[in-house]
């Protein structure tokens, strides 16, 4: 069975825009590590973001939340501190 990407989601259209944009994005996992960097690619599992110059995937179900950042942040990717910034915070649905 193929699952698919369900583009009439807002949090799919806002990810769809935030790749398009090339928009550089702070993830935070479910274990408190923050990945920084652009995203490759997403699919219904997972998201690809180039962290650190590293394609690092990410399954969905770990991601306590993304949020876009002004790119200059100086926090290493991953870490386990989060940076206060004032972009919101975007929850990704997971089925």
């Amino acid at each position: 069975m193929t699952v698919e990407l369900d583009t009439g989601l807002p949090s799919t259209r806002l990810m769809q825009s935030f790749l398009r944009d090339k928009q550089t994005l702070e993830i935070k996992l479910t274990t408190g590590d923050i990945f920084i960097g652009p995203m490759r690619w997403q699919d219904p599992l997972c998201i690809c973001v180039d962290s650190g110059g590293q394609a690092v995937v990410l399954w969905r179900s770990a991601i306590a939340y993304v949020k876009a950042t002004d790119g200059t942040s100086s926090a290493p990717s991953p870490s386990s501190s989060a940076s206060e910034a004032s972009a919101p915070e975007v929850p990704l649905l997971t089925s």
